[in-house]
């Protein structure tokens, strides 16, 4: 058998590949970049500065067909770069690696820009469509990988070898998928509930056709159940409940799933469910996929629950990879609260701290307002534990601990909670001080830096690096320290991209709190050539800082 992985660029096709190589070592796996550069001498680089995109893709054709026709040794597997655009074997195997945070672009200093007039941030975004269509279209087989599982793991050893067992949850068919009595038979070993068949999404002749491979006790009718999926205009929660029960004469499983707009509806939603979960089933629905996590940690209580290995037909279904790892019936959980989260890595970061707590780890995304709403007390009442605090909630935070340490009182701001059973209140620590002085340990006291943006983080930044000067990342204008002609260090300090710091600066390098792949600063960094630092130094040391202090106050 010969896999092809195809994805995005930075989606993580080669570090994948290298993991494979170890879960199965009697493989052979090649990562066609890195091939083409050993044939021709040149980097990648170098043959798209010097030769151009057109020559290059001629060569990747050229090697690619070289590989498959000529390696011998089975199985094979093949990592292709994002623009591979030739037509593959129709015997292979296309593994589509995808990450939720495919659609947001990347920036990849390491890579040559594909347009040299246009940003890789730019260029990224604007091939996203046309690159998302094509894999989608040839692909075989899609594994989301989630965010920060970049890294060897047991969950998805076991997914390539074939390993993954009692999975439990429902899988909806979806059109133009590859569907084979090989396809079934492998999703049947994990043990898959059920194969959901909607008319909605088929047609008539894939529908007969997946009837005809899936076992007749793992198929799933929409109408087998009595299910809801929207409300009326102006229809509360309770009211949308109230019109499911009394549309069901037939005594059949109640399925409700329908859009929730604030968190005290996800807790009523979820009141209703565990007050029969043996009949009623709770599918929160969202236009951002945020209820993923709700969906997880009920896990083994509801009987209905669907997941997903790509796309889906929710983006709400929790992906393959975070099912698997999630524990069952699970009555207390943590997680990071922000908005944003997606591109969170603490999930990941935190996993097997908490694992070996019992407890599995959520992106939940919080707004202020919602914060304000009492989201954080619905949170807790679900079993919230222990939090990890980003932007924009770190000061609403602090005002809802007890007792708090000395860094977190200094600045009136924490990033890590954790429920106090003694006290019954919750305290917190503020670990970003560790972090950032990590980070910035080469500036000495800050002369000569600009620090772009800071919110919550000012006083903090202020403290660590006394001279620096302090910026608005909206208006531009100086907030603390001096203003500076050419300021040596730009510490970028925000996520707002609408404003740049004055185009005469000529930094010579960027500090970014940011360790995201399309981070404003990295963007700003890449458009100028400078180096680049990212904020994953500042993120791994106060990860570690929270860990300590769970481990020695949580207890």
């Amino acid at each position: 058998m010969i896999t092809i992985l195809i994805g995005h660029r930075g989606a993580g096709k080669s570090a994948l590949l290298r993991r494979i190589k170890m879960y199965l070592p009697d493989i052979v796996a090649i990562d066609l970049d890195a091939f083409i550069e050993e044939q021709e001498g040149m980097s990648i680089a170098e043959i798209f500065s010097k030769k151009g995109e057109a020559i290059f893709r001629t060569l990747e054709k050229k090697h690619f067909h070289h590989l498959i026709q000529n390696t011998r040794v089975q199985p094979l597997y093949v990592a292709v770069g994002a623009g591979f655009n030739d037509e593959l074997p129709k015997e292979v195997r296309v593994l589509w690696i995808r990450r939720e945070t495919d659609a947001q672009g990347r920036i990849l200093l390491s890579r040559p820009r594909l347009d040299a007039n246009k940003s890789q941030l730019q260029t990224s975004q604007r091939l996203f469509a046309e690159r998302e269509a094509r894999y989608e279209r040839i692909c075989t087989d899609v594994l989301t990988i989630p965010e920060g599982f970049d890294r060897e793991n047991e969950w998805e050893k076991k997914y390539f070898q074939h390993g993954i067992r009692d999975v439990g949850g429902l899988i909806t068919l979806l059109p133009q998928q590859h569907i084979n009595q090989q396809w079934i038979g492998e999703r049947c070993k994990w043990g898959i509930t059920a194969f959901e068949l909607r008319k909605d999404l088929l047609s008539a002749a894939e529908f007969q056709s997946a009837e005809e491979v899936i076992p007749k006790e793992k198929v799933y009718y929409a109408d087998s159940v009595c299910d809801l999926h929207d409300r009326l205009p102006g229809e509360s929660l309770s009211e949308a409940i109230s019109r499911l029960d009394q549309n069901n004469p037939d005594g059949k499983h109640l399925k409700l799933a329908v859009e929730i707009h604030s968190f005290h509806e996800l807790l009523e939603g979820d009141a209703w469910m565990m007050a029969d979960p043996e009949h009623r089933s709770f599918l929160p629905r969202s236009h951002d996929g945020r209820f993923q996590w709700y969906r997880l940690l009920r896990k083994g209580v509801m009987k209905i629950n669907f997941i997903r290995e790509g796309k889906g037909s929710a983006i709400d279904q929790p992906l393959l990879l975070d099912w698997v790892r999630t524990p069952k019936n699970t009555n207390s959980f943590a997680a990071i609260l922000g908005d944003p989260v997606t591109h969170s890595l603490t999930p990941a970061e935190h996993h097997d701290f908490f694992a070996a707590k019992g407890m599995p780890v959520f992106r939940i995304r919080v707004t202020e307002s919602e914060w304000e709403s009492g989201a954080f007390e619905v949170l807790q009442t679900l079993g919230l534990r222990y939090a990890a605090i980003t932007s924009p909630l770190k000061r609403m935070a602090y005002a809802s601990c007890a007792k708090v340490t000395a860094e977190a009182k200094q600045f009136q701001c924490v990033n890590t909670l954790f429920w106090d059973e003694k006290i019954k209140r919750w305290s917190g620590a503020n670990t970003d001080v560790a972090g950032f002085q990590a980070l910035v340990r080469e500036l000495g006291d800050g002369n000569n830096v600009a620090v772009w943006g800071a919110g919550a983080l000012l006083p903090m930044m202020q403290n660590t690096l006394p001279q620096a000067s302090f910026y608005s990342s909206r208006s531009g204008e100086v907030r603390a320290g001096t203003s500076l002609a050419a300021p040596r260090t730009i510490i970028w300090a925000t996520s707002h991209r609408d404003t740049h710091p004055p185009s005469i600066w000529a930094p010579e390098n960027i500090i970014d709190l940011n360790y995201t792949q399309n981070s404003a600063g990295l963007d700003f960094a890449e458009r100028l050539g400078i180096p680049y630092l990212s904020g994953l130094a500042m993120f791994r040391r106060q990860a570690e800082e929270q860990r300590k202090y769970w481990s020695a106050h949580a207890r």
